[in-house]
């Protein structure tokens, strides 16, 4: 029996790790951008505008996947033929634009010269909202001109909605352990003298819950083990309210397996699948859904147990991707998905029989 279950032990760590191998990792998914080339006004050389340019697209190229020139030129030149040249003002052709491609961002430089002074205009061009932020220089080169483009762009870079939910340790609340070490009680011995009758069988309930001003996360799980083995369902919500004033409502639901290694003290190391979910995104204006979730979490769990009961401290990670988010106004869907990816610690307690 004991070699029979150290089989399976290894043939499950070897699932989990097959599973790790293959999800998709977030960081690696930048989300797609429009650069649209620079726009001059007054006396600026055509190289000093391409340096700018190339400088532009490269510190873009940090946080986004930039749309192919030839792409944004075809968009262009649709959104031209579907309105009139005139009519086509830069906001209305701008929008129609990311329509098209189904790209989220989109960032505009301008370049104004006045004999020796030079001002920057930098553009970003959200669904829901426009942002430009300006500086100016005079008598400067075309390196200090150059200099100040990749400053202004980070600067607007930081502006910009990244949607992750920050690994929680830093501010993770201790334990306040009392003195557990006390002589067995009654029912502790009656446990032991009863070891030989007990079914292996275990129920818990496992909590996490963290806030602080503009974000909301909590978990609740439950579980039941057999001799080691185990499976359970979680429900995860997650509420955060960006700088820009814009809603995120996340729900999934996983179901779970795990494993329980240990007499009094124990471990549990266990892997969730998410079977159903939901996003929400709200501005002032759109209102953005999703039901399409993929995602896993990973989470371990160390148990002390007195008699039938047992407290437990654990930690979990959760990597979740909403695809096809829906407008439900205009029924448009964002190209881009939706990640949501972080850490939570929890508490439970468990009844075995």
């Amino acid at each position: 029996m004991r070699t029979l279950e150290l089989f399976l032990f290894f043939s499950f760590c070897l699932v989990l790790a097959s599973c790790s191998a293959s999800s998709p990792n977030p960081t690696n998914q930048k989300p797609e951008s429009i650069v649209v080339p620079v726009s001059v006004l007054g006396e600026v050389s055509g190289v000093r505008s391409q340096i700018l340019q190339n400088t532009l697209n490269e510190t873009i190229s940090t946080k986004f996947r930039i749309v192919p020139q030839e792409k944004f030129e075809e968009a262009q030149e649709s959104a031209f033929q579907e309105m009139d040249y005139d009519q086509c003002t830069e906001g209305q052709c701008f929008m129609l634009i990311q329509d098209m491609l189904q790209v989220q961002f989109l960032f505009h430089l301008e370049v104004v010269a006045d004999g020796d002074l030079t001002q920057l205009s930098l553009k970003l061009v959200d669904l829901d909202e426009k942002k430009t932020i300006t500086d100016a220089c005079e008598k400067c080169t075309t390196i200090q001109l150059s200099e100040r483009t990749r400053k202004l762009t980070e600067r607007l870079l930081t502006e910009v909605d990244i949607i992750t939910m920050d690994e929680i340790g830093e501010e993770s609340q201790e334990s306040k352990q009392k003195d557990e070490l006390k002589f067995e009680s009654e029912s502790e011995k009656k446990a032991k003298s009863m070891d030989g009758e007990k079914w292996n069988l275990r129920i818990r309930g496992i909590y996490g819950d963290y806030s602080k001003k503009d974000l909301s996360i909590r978990n609740v799980s439950y579980a039941l083990s057999w001799k080691g083995f185990g499976l359970g369902t979680s429900a995860f919500k997650q509420t955060m309210k960006s700088s820009s004033g814009n809603q995120y409502t996340v729900n999934a639901n996983f179901i779970d397996s795990f494993i329980i290694l240990g007499d009094r003290f124990t471990g549990t190391a266990g892997i969730g699948w998410a079977n159903s979910g939901k996003a929400e995104i709200k501005s002032s204006q759109q209102s953005y859904q999703s039901e399409q979730v993929y995602g896993l979490k990973y989470f371990g769990l160390l148990a002390y147990q007195w008699g039938v009961f047992e407290s437990m401290l654990g930690y979990q990670y959760l990597q979740l991707r909403y695809r096809q988010i829906r407008n439900v106004q205009s029924g448009f869907d964002l190209k881009n998905p939706l990640y949501v990816f972080g850490g939570l610690f929890m508490f439970g307690l468990g009844l075995e029989f």
